[in-house]
């Protein structure tokens, strides 16, 4: 008799696999029911459109960074390439608790730069806290704020995009993150589908049918009157969805911008990966705790609406541990059936089922984010091949994160990537964002 196999009485076991093949499903079976009815209710991405009418607004680029000297003289170049007016937009790097030249290097680059040094608290959330209130941001002379990190890259007709829909009247516009280095290795790759994930079947959806979507660190912009009425007062990790959040709770939205491109940096080892997952996913813990009986009223008050997504995604952590422990039972309930006897062609039978359905869905993502095609198949390969497990990768972390919470904010380590070759979905004048020069859909001159 093999070691873990447990002698339970054979209606016991049945019992068991019932409980974790009926009950314990329930969650992920409601989660991915809103995720179907939601995506197929509003499928469309919108066409890449500049808009009309010349900028009016001025914009404050805040990049909060920690030790980023060898990122910032690439994004300052990048960041001159933007096509809008000069006069109303200023780039402001802080240098929170740096030990390396990142305030010496963005200043030589032409940064204007705010130093920081106070380890009492050390995080993104801390680091705009001080600047907002104690440097007087909050109060400056502009109409809106964009939060960048120091890896980010952005299409030269971003902000073009963002401040047509502040003009429109949207509170917090989040842009469309695209991952910069999805071939670099496997952990990139998968999270760079998971992105396309997020962005076509999630953001896109919930932004056709006037929903709110969630802020995702950087490539976030909030417009001044409702920073000023809002505040920033963050509690947890992830200062995105807390001040998302809030903003919900307090009547307002953040608005997806889908034609808005800003490239960012994956995690391209497992260390870098999970790390940056423990702290979302804490983060994420911390918020349900905090607001997610605010949400619930909020939900059954409006009949839906905004709070939804939010639900879901705080729920999320729950559905997936819960996910691990449905697998664990099933193992244990099935072997007891069996008598402890399961035949090699039965367990290799479902593990190529699930690596068939897995692998479909890796596919699925890609096809409608419009990157199922040579050169990104390419790229992410080692993603597709993986993904089946990445729900299993993930309940761990979400496990984790339950048993001993992340409670300190860790900076993530970039490497100064070089830019991949990526197809933008859903715009004709894919280009190269080494460089990024204007697409050819751009008529608009640098000012």
């Amino acid at each position: 008799m093999p070691a873990f196999f447990l002698p339970l009485d054979p209606s016991l076991a049945l019992i068991v696999l019932i409980f974790a093949q009926v009950v314990l499903p329930i969650a992920s079976i409601l989660t991915g029911l809103y995720f179907i009815v939601i995506f197929l209710s509003a499928p469309f991405r919108p066409r890449r459109k500049l808009p009309e009418g010349e900028p009016r607004l001025r914009i404050l680029t805040l990049i909060p960074c920690r030790n980023e000297e060898a990122l910032i003289s690439g994004l300052w170049e990048n960041l001159n390439q933007v096509n809008y007016p000069r006069h109303l937009i200023d780039f402001t790097v802080i240098a929170d608790n740096c030990t390396d030249q990142t305030a010496e290097r963005a200043r030589e680059a032409g940064f204007t730069v705010l130093v920081r040094h106070d380890l009492s608290g050390q995080s993104k959330a801390h680091a705009l806290n001080w600047a907002f209130y104690d440097q007087g941001l909050l109060n400056a002379d502009y109409d809106a704020v964009s939060i960048l990190d120091a890896d980010t890259r952005l299409d030269p007709d971003f902000f073009l995009y963002v401040e047509s829909y502040l003009r429109r009247g949207s509170k917090i516009v989040q842009g469309n993150r695209i991952a910069i280095n999805p071939g670099q290795s496997v952990f990139s790759a998968a999270m760079s589908i998971i992105y396309s994930f997020e962005s076509r079947l999630w953001h896109v959806p919930h932004a056709n049918k006037g929903l709110s979507v969630t802020m995702m660190g950087t490539g976030c912009t909030i417009a001044c009157d409702h920073l000023r009425l809002i505040g920033w007062d963050i509690r947890t990790l992830v200062e995105d969805c807390e001040f998302s959040i809030q903003s919900v709770l307090a009547g307002s939205s953040v608005q997806y911008c889908d034609q808005a491109h800003c490239y960012t940096e994956l995690p391209s080892t497992l260390r870098m990966l999970w790390r940056q997952l423990r702290r979302w996913f804490s983060g994420h813990i911390a918020c349900g705790r905090f607001y997610l009986p605010a949400l619930w009223q909020k939900y059954r008050r409006d009949k839906g609406g905004h709070a939804s997504i939010f639900i879901v995604t705080l729920i999320i952590p729950f559905t997936c541990t819960l996910g691990l422990l449905q697998l664990a039972l099933s193992v244990v309930a099935l072997w007891d059936l069996l008598g402890g006897r399961r035949s090699l062609t039965g367990i290799l039978t479902g593990i190529l089922i699930n690596q068939i359905a897995g692998m479909l869905a890796a596919l699925f993502v890609l096809l409608m984010d419009g990157r199922l095609n040579r050169e990104q198949l390419r790229l992410v390969w080692k993603g597709v091949l993986c993904f089946p497990y990445w729900s299993i990768f993930l309940g761990v972390i979400y496990l984790t994160s339950f048993i001993k919470p992340m409670k300190k904010w860790v900076p993530m380590e970039h490497q100064a990537v070089l830019p991949e070759t990526t197809g933008i979905s859903g715009d004709s004048s894919a280009h190269r964002f080494s460089s990024l020069k204007t697409p050819k859909h751009s008529r608009r001159k640098r000012r």
